[in-house]
């Protein structure tokens, strides 16, 4: 991370990164959310709530763990990435 967002990170807690996915991987997250909003019974329960269904394979995407890697900890064994069941 650069020095601007370490900065934008410590005032908002969150940082956005433009142009991180592809223009096909948002189109099938937004047809996947439109499908858990419009017709949730067909979403498995487990997949209904965030960071379930598609959204659990980005959540180590490399851009995020540049992130955490620098705010966390370089050790990668220390940060955990998981949600409650």
């Amino acid at each position: 991370m650069t020095e601007h967002d370490r900065i934008v990170f410590d005032l908002k807690g969150y940082i956005v990164k433009p142009a991180v996915l592809t223009e096909g991987e948002v189109a099938e997250l937004r047809e996947f959310v439109l499908r858990q909003r419009r017709e949730p019974d067909s979403v498995p329960p487990h997949q209904r709530r965030l960071p379930g269904g598609l959204f659990e394979r980005y959540i180590d995407h490399p851009a995020v763990m540049d992130v955490l890697l620098d705010v966390i900890d370089k050790d990668v064994e220390k940060i955990r990435l998981e949600t409650p069941s």
